[in-house]
């Protein structure tokens, strides 16, 4: 499942990144209409690594679209036969068993790839996650307030 994260490029190239929770501070799915839309606007770049059925050792960069990322992750964790361009744009490939230094520089300095990206994204979301539920609690409390305020004879 994809959930509902917008990332879009700003001109320094550092991702902006939208959240959306649900009230119990879950992440809110993308729907299929959000995702198809959001295909038109943004992409993961995922570096998938392995051999292929020949026993060639590669690298890929890919631009996976958002509509299909949950499948991506899905097959390719699997290690399902995958036609890599059916999920999105191929962005640099290889057949070395490791990515050139020279081509994950590239990747930096071009789409912003970080290798902890994902620890990164995980730590942002909690931090986000925990400021929602923090606003929820203050809102909980005040409606509270108000609700015994009006409960108390002559409004005082």
């Amino acid at each position: 499942m994809v959930a509902w994260i917008r990332v879009q490029r700003t001109h320094n190239k550092e991702p902006r990144v939208t959240y959306h929770f649900e009230n119990n501070g879950t992440l809110k799915p993308m729907t299929a209409e959000e995702l198809a839309a959001a295909d038109a606007e943004s992409a993961v770049i995922e570096l998938d690594q392995g051999t292929l059925r020949d026993g060639t050792p590669y690298w890929v960069y890919i631009a996976v679209k958002p509509s299909k990322y949950g499948d991506f992750k899905r097959v390719t964790a699997a290690h399902e036969p995958i036609r890599l361009a059916d999920y999105g744009d191929i962005l640099k490939y290889g057949f070395d068993k490791h990515v050139p230094n020279a081509v994950i520089e590239e990747m930096k300095r071009e789409y912003g790839c970080d290798d902890n990206f994902a620890t990164v994204l995980a730590n942002d979301i909690k931090s986000k996650q925990d400021s929602f539920l923090k606003t929820q609690e203050e809102k909980r409390i005040t409606d509270i307030v108000t609700m015994l305020k009006k409960q108390e004879p002559n409004g005082e």
